[in-house]
């Protein structure tokens, strides 16, 4: 049930993000880079879910991570088309996808291995529901958050540039944009 359900809301967080960011991009001039750090929170809270290990919580929490990350998989493709341009997008794209697997390497593998480690017994079984896996769902949390923090914060500089270089007066005394 759970996998049938992480593949549905996939699909629906691929197809949902794509509308959504498109959307906001034509009628509200949203960047996708915003929509890409609003889905990187949803992803932190879905984390923060996991963390707390309620069985209550398993499908709504299988569902909300999919959605999640099948934004992710819709956003990043059409925003490396967006920063780097169609010229060389096969290269950027390939170079893009080194990231999922070192860091499925580095988290999951080295990472996730260690906590479970730790906290397994002698036999290598967990004592617990969730408690091997609690510290792996918090550290993702917290670097997903951490990345929508930097998004917010690249957003707002990028912001004031432009709006900095509004407010600058042309040597003719007409204001004008600065580029």
């Amino acid at each position: 049930d759970a996998i049938a359900l992480f593949s549905a809301f996939n699909a629906l967080g691929r197809t949902g993000f794509g509308v959504l960011s498109t959307r906001l991009q034509r009628r509200h001039a949203v960047s996708r880079l915003a929509v890409l750090g609003a889905n990187c929170a949803l992803m932190s809270g879905a984390m923060m879910l996991w963390a707390l290990g309620a069985r209550a919580l398993l499908y709504a929490t299988t569902a909300l991570t999919a959605a999640s990350y099948g934004g992710f998989w819709m956003l990043t493709p059409a925003l490396a088309g967006e920063l780097f341009g169609d010229a060389h997008y096969g290269t950027v794209w390939g170079f893009l996808q080194l990231a999922p697997t070192a860091g499925s390497e580095l988290l999951f593998t080295v990472m996730s291995s260690a906590f479970y480690s730790r906290r397994a017994d002698d036999e290598g079984e967990c004592d617990g529901d969730w408690a091997c896996f609690r510290p792996t769902f918090l550290v993702l949390a917290l670097l997903a958050i951490s990345a929508a923090l930097l998004i917010g914060a690249h957003l707002r500089l990028q912001s004031r540039r432009a709006t900095a270089s509004l407010k600058e007066p042309s040597e003719k005394g007409i204001w004008q944009r600065v580029d």
